[in-house]
């Protein structure tokens, strides 16, 4: 097995729960149990999903392929037009409400993508246990550090978060935009 490939694996991976969890600490009013959540969810989420891809194979894959870039395109588009909308509605809104299922709907949708991992994972020999603890424990502390720096960023708009909403917003929707171009590619 080799391990560099599997670092480079789960960096790659985590990159989009990487930048929602910037935007989330931009938007959301979070303390340290609720970014551990957060980023707990986005590493179990990708830890999980090339288990399920690698069980269930090919067949399961060569079935959901064609549409995980569309899933996970309209998911992003979903939050993140709700957050501009919500952002627009009232420019004074100072947070978004911490929310369990729009964690859970943003850990699904930045996670899909791995699912063809587990296919991948089963032709290269890996222990398929080893590289999802790897993928899900860098997710974990990338997110953490994203969610942090999210939170620092906030700073710069000194009480006009609706601008850091509609930033998130957008960033998200971009992310989306840019999983249903490389599920074409």
């Amino acid at each position: 097995m080799d391990y560099l490939f599997l670092l480079l694996i789960a960096v790659s991976l985590s990159l989009d729960a990487f930048s929602v969890s910037i935007c989330d600490g931009m938007i959301m009013e979070l303390n340290g149990k609720r970014k551990a959540f957060i980023a707990g969810i986005f590493g179990l989420m990708q830890g999980v999903m090339p288990i399920i891809g690698y069980f269930l194979g090919s067949l399961f894959v060569d079935y959901l392929s064609p549409y995980d870039g569309i899933l996970s395109f309209a998911l992003l588009l979903i939050i993140g037009l709700k957050m501009i909308i919500d952002a627009c509605k009232n420019n004074k809104c100072p947070t978004v409400k911490f929310s369990v299922p729009t964690v859970l709907v943003q850990g699904i949708a930045t996670s899909i993508d791995a699912l063809a991992i587990g296919v991948s994972l089963l032709t290269m020999n890996v222990v398929i246990w080893f590289g999802s603890l790897i993928i899900a424990a860098i997710t974990f502390i990338l997110s953490l550090l994203a969610l942090i720096f999210g939170q620092k960023l906030l700073g710069l708009f000194k009480g006009r978060t609706y601008i850091a909403e509609i930033i998130g917003g957008a960033v998200l929707i971009l992310i989306g935009i840019k999983i249903l171009i490389e599920s074409f590619i």
